[in-house]
């Protein structure tokens, strides 16, 4: 029971919290709005290690990188380039089993990670609340809380936004079961200011069996 207790009450300590420079929701809204604009980073979505199926899998699930430079955005699982979308040409190409690439125009506005911010702006679905800003791995980081309005408050999400670019790196989902809370972190983590071109650069798509919408080819 003194196990469980501490393990309760851990899970819901945020450390050294800095309210003295509270954020408005509208404020965080506009911080979130720079954040998806962020030229510079590395996404990466680790598979779900808390699923009894990814421990069971003869060939491990991969994880997911997605390349952000200039207005280009590359996404790779494992070794595999899949997506590859140039924002400032609007090329778009996404590659099928190493066999066949579907080259079209994209109509899509360049944007990251803009789900954290549709999120904060659905007051129909979650109630908005400041914790406050603290320091994680020598980054300035503010941390809202979204609280289901459907749940009776027993079920909410713990957002982490870079206070500098506007990027949120982090989320955590908290739900109760009976009286114990459950932390389920998301597998997801940012690096900053590290792609270079040579990550984003366009795929070789030479010997694939080329769809190209833009000429047609069906």
């Amino acid at each position: 029971i003194l196990a469980l207790i501490v393990q309760q009450i851990y899970i819901r300590y945020d450390g050294k919290i800095d309210k003295s420079d509270s954020m408005s929701k509208s404020e965080i809204i506009e911080l979130l709005k720079k954040g998806e604009q962020y030229n510079n980073c590395l996404i990466t979505y680790k598979p779900n290690q808390s699923s009894i199926t990814a421990e069971m899998l003869i060939y491990p699930e991969p994880e997911q990188r997605v390349y952000v430079k200039d207005k280009i955005m590359k996404s790779v699982i494992g070794d595999n380039v899949f997506r590859y979308v140039n924002y400032n040409t609007k090329e778009s190409i996404t590659i099928f089993d190493h066999l066949q690439a579907f080259i079209s125009d994209t109509n899509e506005e360049f944007s990251i990670l803009e789900y954290a911010r549709e999120c904060v702006e659905n007051e129909e679905k979650y109630s908005f609340e400041y914790i406050g800003e603290k320091e994680i791995n020598s980054r300035k980081t503010i941390i809202i809380k979204l609280i289901y309005n459907e749940s009776n408050h027993n079920e909410y999400i713990k957002l982490y936004i870079d206070k500098e670019t506007g990027v949120e790196y982090n989320s955590i989902y908290f739900y109760y079961k009976g009286p114990i809370l459950i932390k389920k972190g998301q597998d997801m983590s940012v690096e900053f200011d590290c792609v270079t071109e040579e990550d984003v650069k366009r795929p070789n798509i030479a010997g694939y069996m080329i769809i190209d919408s833009r000429r047609n080819d069906w």
